[in-house]
């Protein structure tokens, strides 16, 4: 017989795998659902977060565009203004964009002064009654003026650029540009006018005739200017006036050429880089300037050294005579001497035995020297540039016809009072024991005077034949004090009158320089970024170039194109003195 095995019961095993594949095809179904629905959602976002961004971008263009056209704008330094509020935008097309509304903010950001250039931060938000916000920002720069080595807003016709003269950076004219000459100016940047550019030069970079006008600044732009000075302890003003000529033994001092036309007055600026921490590195903390205001009674052609073009009276020569002569090499020092002290022996023996730059010989070069006349002087001034030159009232190589002391034996006592007959350094009865050297650039003196040296007697003693004058004295720096500075970098007699242009001597320096009014003459070296800017409103707002102005390091060296930065800005005219 065979035995039939039956298999195990399975009761309802069908009915949950149905049940399982029923759930699951459900649950597939929904997150379809949800995909589709989700994937919907995504791409209505994105739509409206392009038409909020649209918006927005939309906005900052219209900010940008007021900003560079809108003159009357005015955008704040410590808050934000609002340049559009609750606004409503339009497509490509021309239609409204829906459901989205603008505000707009700008302010001026980061540098406010306009040091390093200004800077403007406009801030859209694009938003909706539901709640959506979108918030772009856009940082501008403006271009700056002091991108222009030469710009002018006017170009007399009757004016050129000649052989020999040359701008080494960019220029722009808002009316012609001319050259003259064979081969006429060196420009190594472009050089563009609104009108015609004419003339013969040499164009390293070509020309641009028929250029757009570049609004020049207002007076209105430059109003805060002074405000910044005076924040900075160097906002200024120029000693002016004028007043009957300052004699001594009957003869002019001011430095006019007569005794008949009143001396007018003015204020030297010198720009002076000082090494304070003596690291034999000249940072911008360095830089520094200095100013010195002539008496009254002295003319300003004693800052200008403006020589006379014809020999004329004797009053005529007392500029000539006192600021010009020779800068020679001794003992590895540049010393200064006047054309006034040559006829003393001392002077010129200590030329002739000790000088290496330029050389002398006894008795041919020294004789002629010494005779007192035209002839010696043109002598004096024949040797060539940087030996033969003239330096302007208070610098410190004109010790020789700028400090006197008192006439009495042994003494040594410097003295500035205009009811004595004293005797210039190195000369007269103490001349020996007070040293007898030449003008050197760290032979300071704070306050200066001036007397008629004899040119007739020869050997001369040095004595003045009549009183002293006052020719004027360099300005105490009325801020905080600097602090010890090596007697190798400078004397501390000098420490008083050095003005800090930067921080941390000047601690709320903003780099601007301002005088209330002109006429203010400049020159020597600078160390930093500097806006100078004088204005007056009242047509006295001149600058001249008295000496050479130059930085500290040629911008053209590795490293240095950024390093020093000068902008002058004159109500009247920037001018090179003859």
């Amino acid at each position: 017989m065979r035995t039939r095995t039956r298999g195990r019961n399975r009761k309802g095993s069908a009915i949950i795998l149905v049940m399982i594949m029923t759930a699951s095809l459900a649950a597939l179904a929904m997150s379809a659902i949800y995909l589709t629905n989700a994937s919907g959602l995504l791409l209505r976002y994105f739509a409206r977060e392009r038409d909020y961004r649209y918006a927005a971008e939309a906005a900052l263009a219209l900010g940008k565009s007021r900003v560079n056209r809108d003159t009357l704008l005015g955008l704040p330094d410590d808050t934000a203004k609002t340049i559009m509020s609750g606004a409503s935008l339009t497509d490509a097309s021309g239609a409204t964009i829906p459901n989205v509304r603008v505000n707009l903010y700008g302010a001026n950001t980061g540098d406010t002064v306009g040091r390093f250039g200004q800077y403007v931060t406009l801030l859209a938000q694009a938003y909706d009654a539901g709640g959506t916000r979108m918030v772009r920002r856009l940082d501008l720069i403006a271009e700056s003026f002091s991108r222009y080595a030469m710009f002018t807003n006017t170009f007399p016709s009757g004016l050129a650029y000649g052989n020999g003269e040359f701008i080494r950076g960019r220029a722009h004219s808002n009316q012609r540009w001319n050259s003259s000459g064979s081969p006429g100016p060196h420009y190594y940047d472009t050089v563009s006018a609104v009108t015609t550019v004419g003339g013969t030069a040499t164009y390293d970079r070509g020309y641009i005739a028929g250029a757009a006008t570049i609004p020049f600044p207002t007076v209105a732009k430059l109003a805060s200017l002074p405000t910044y000075a005076a924040g900075g302890n160097t906002d200024f003003t120029v000693v002016f006036g004028s007043a009957a000529n300052s004699l001594s033994g009957g003869k002019s001092m001011s430095g006019r050429l007569d005794t008949t036309t009143n001396a007018v007055r003015g204020t030297r600026l010198s720009f002076r880089p000082v090494d304070v921490a003596g690291d034999g590195t000249l940072g911008e903390e360095d830089g520094m300037m200095m100013l010195f205001d002539i008496a009254s009674g002295i003319d300003t052609s004693a800052i200008r050294v403006d020589l006379p073009r014809s020999t004329g009276t004797t009053q005529g020569w007392i500029t000539y005579l006192n600021q010009c002569g020779l800068l020679a090499t001794i003992n590895g020092r540049r010393e200064f001497f006047p054309m006034a002290r040559f006829r003393e022996p001392w002077v010129v023996n200590r030329l002739h035995t000790l000088a290496t730059a330029p050389t002398f010989t006894w008795p041919g070069d020294s004789t002629a020297m010494v005779a007192g006349n035209n002839a010696a002087y043109s002598k004096i001034m024949s040797y060539g540039s940087g030996f033969s030159r003239c330096f302007p009232v208070g610098s410190p190589y004109l010790m020789l016809t700028e400090r006197y002391v008192v006439n009495a034996a042994g003494s040594c006592t410097v003295t500035t009072s205009t009811a004595v007959t004293p005797a210039a350094w190195g000369g007269g009865s103490p001349g020996a024991t007070c040293g007898r050297y030449g003008g050197q650039d760290t032979t300071f003196t704070a306050t200066v005077t001036r007397c008629w040296i004899t040119q007739t007697v020869f050997p001369g003693t040095g004595v003045c034949t009549g009183n002293q004058v006052n020719l004027g004295a360099w300005r105490a720096w009325g801020g905080p004090a600097m602090p010890a500075i090596p007697a190798s970098v400078i004397q501390a007699v000098q420490v008083p009158y050095l003005w800090p242009l930067f921080k941390p001597y000047n601690i709320s320096s903003k780099g601007i320089v301002h005088s209330s009014r002109g006429p203010l003459y400049l020159s020597d070296t600078l160390r930093g970024n500097v806006t100078l800017y004088v204005n007056t409103g009242g047509g006295q707002g001149d600058v001249t170039l008295i000496d050479d102005t130059v930085y500290d390091m040629d911008p053209a060296a590795n490293g240095a194109l950024c390093r020093n930065f000068l902008g002058v800005i004159a109500e009247q005219d920037v001018m090179i003195a003859d």
